[in-house]
């Protein structure tokens, strides 16, 4: 993730989380965002507000427009994070991950 990209990410998600709302800027950093991203994002961060920004990247994915990627991106990293391990699976499942989306294989093979 590029310094400032991983910059304005953190800035974009803890202030939809802090005031659940948002700007253009705010929505053009997280769709600019890959799943790599945020999934560094969501290793990386720690602690309270966790929750709530893991949720607002979330919430994105229920609606019907450009944004909904945020979201989608958001749920792909989170199940990577739940692949880890065990400890992760039970932390993701609180997102709405389910146990199916934990054990797809991923790859061509699966296809």
């Amino acid at each position: 993730m590029i310094p400032s990209l991983s910059n304005a990410l953190t800035d974009a998600a803890t202030y939809i989380a802090a005031h659940n709302s948002w700007s253009k800027q705010h929505t053009d950093v997280l769709k600019m965002a890959t799943e790599d991203d945020f999934y560094n994002f969501f290793k990386l961060e720690h602690g309270k507000a966790l929750s709530s920004i893991v949720k607002s990247c979330l919430q994105f994915e229920g609606l019907d427009n450009d944004n909904k990627t945020i979201g989608q991106k958001a749920r792909a990293a989170l199940i990577r994070v739940g692949k880890e391990n065990e400890l992760n699976a039970i932390r993701v499942r609180r997102y709405g991950i389910t146990t199916e989306e934990l054990e797809k294989s991923v790859g061509p093979a699966s296809a």
